[in-house]
């Protein structure tokens, strides 16, 4: 796979196999409905996947890949809304970010850029108990789809990102005391460790059916 470019390759990544990998994180009620925002870096070659998903009684606050097209979900009743281009798993790192809000509804944002939006401002969705990465659902009622490549620096925010703040913020680490960073999983761990620290410093996350010969930890964007 190759970088596509930004911020040179540094740290670490986490890899997944395409299977039944996931990572999890318990956050009762930790996804705000009306104001939030995701955003992560991936590098895939699948054209069809879960990116993120906001978990508990169901499924809302999706970002998942559709047939090579970036999407961004929001529940009640659901809304997505996709990129244009279909060219995201193409192997190559891409910075994926949706928020949600009452100041500019929902938004799409790839590599800094707006992609795709929507007038929805909240979610109906109050049964969260989990995020999870890397496996989720592409859309209503869908299947799990899960990914096969790499993902780094997951960040939740229980507050709706700016377009300025999204492009002057996702080529560059956060610090972790910035006001309303909710989660922050850089995926910097090595080795066998099957724990993901959050950064923040509230909710570690566990990787689930993993193997680790060799490592799944690899070398990252962030």
């Amino acid at each position: 796979m190759t970088d596509g470019g930004g911020a040179s390759a540094a740290a670490g990544a986490l890899h997944f196999g395409g299977t039944n990998q996931s990572v999890i994180v318990n956050v009762v009620n930790g996804g705000s409905e009306t104001s939030f925002t995701v955003e992560l870096w991936m590098r895939t070659m699948s054209s069809t996947a879960g990116l993120f998903e906001v978990y508990g009684a169901g499924a809302d606050r999706m970002l998942s890949l559709n047939a090579g097209k970036v999407c961004w979900y929001v529940y009640g009743p659901g809304t997505q809304i996709c990129s244009t281009a279909t060219t995201y798993a193409d192997g190559a790192w891409h910075h994926v970010a949706g928020t949600l809000g009452v100041v500019s509804g929902m938004r799409l944002y790839i590599d800094g850029t707006l992609a795709a939006s929507g007038t929805k401002t909240s979610s109906t969705f109050t049964n969260d108990t989990s995020f999870q990465w890397g496996a989720g659902h592409t859309g209503f009622s869908s299947a799990v789809s899960y990914v096969n490549g790499d993902i780094d620096d997951v960040r939740v925010w229980s507050v709706e990102r700016t377009a300025t703040e999204v492009a002057a913020n996702y080529l560059v680490p956060m610090d972790p005391s910035t006001p309303g960073l909710l989660g922050y999983w850089k995926l910097d761990e090595t080795g066998t460790g099957n724990v993901a620290i959050d950064a923040v410093g509230a909710h570690n996350a566990t990787l689930f059916n993993f193997a680790f010969s060799p490592s799944p930890w690899v070398a990252g964007k962030l």
